[in-house]
Parts: structure tokens; sequence; C-alpha cells
């Protein structure tokens, strides 16, 4: 996406602006089931993206692609932070002292992590731009179900089921 990134509802509302809109996020229609073939340490990742999407309520089992993923790609930045660690990050190359690659391998993953996380609602950005920032232990549910301005108007219904 190319410009400035869409300020957050709750940033517009603490302005004042009337352009601020609630999102709807579709969550809790079951848990995605791990994909076979993840690495251990991206199983381990898995495991706990999984666990901190349903507690916050944005799980659903159909982001499963996207936290495949993150853990992947989280898993390949900290193998890169290992080695770094090991080697150091400046190394000798043909010219001279040069950068290891393992860092430019770190960085690109940290910044495709922080963007995927957004997407899931991990991190208080993403919580934000999700509409979920003042959620405080609610449920997705209750808190949707809050915002409606008229009772019986609009039902929510829990994983699009009815």
């Amino acid at each position: 996406m190319k410009g400035a990134k869409p300020k957050p509802n709750e940033i517009k509302r603490k302005a004042g602006s009337r352009h601020a809109t609630d999102t709807v996020v579709v969550g809790g229609r079951g848990v995605p089931k791990m994909p076979s073939g993840l690495p251990e340490r991206a199983k381990t990742i898995w495991k706990q993206l999984v666990a901190d999407m349903s507690e916050s309520g944005v799980l659903d089992r159909a982001d499963w692609p996207l936290i495949e993923v993150a853990a992947v790609t989280m898993c390949r930045m900290r193998e890169a932070r290992e080695v770094i660690r090991r080697e150091g990050m400046i190394v000798d190359g043909q010219r001279g002292p040069t950068t290891h690659a393992a860092y430019k391998i770190e960085r690109e993953c940290m910044a495709e992590v922080r963007q995927l996380l957004d997407h899931l609602g991990i991190g208080p950005v993403g919580r934000s731009r999700l509409g979920l920032a003042n959620q405080k232990g609610k449920g997705m549910e209750a808190e949707i179900a809050s915002r409606v301005p008229e009772r019986g108007s609009l039902k929510v219904v829990q994983g699009g089921r009815r």
C-alpha cells in the first residue's frame, strides 16, 4: 500500500473526527489447524500466536495462512539473529569488511513480521486498527453488541452461523 497508513479509529475518535468508522472483525469460527511440515521453532511460535489471538477474540480458522507465514518468518528472523550473534555483524568480504548477509535477512523478516502482526490484530497498532484497543477483556460478541445503536436492530451472530 502506498502513502500514509490510515489513522487508527481510536485516534480519530479522540480528535473528534466524524470520519471514524467501526470495523467489524470476523472471528471465533474455530481454531486453525497447524500445518504439517513446520520447523519445531515455528510450531512453538504458531502456538503462541494462536493463543494470543484466541485470547483477544480475533482468531478465526481462515487465518491459518497468515499465521503460518508469521511463524515461519519469525523463525527465520531468529535464526538470522543467531548467525549474527555467532559470527558477528561485520564479516570479511571480497572488498574488505562488510555487513553480514544474515543482517539483511533479519531486517527483512522484521519488517514482514510487523506487517503480518498488524494484519492479525497483534500489538497495539493492530488492535487499534481492528477496533480492539478498548475491549478490556470483553468478548468480541459483547463488544460488537455494545456498539449497536438500537437493541434488536442488528443481531450478533457468532462465526457467521444463523
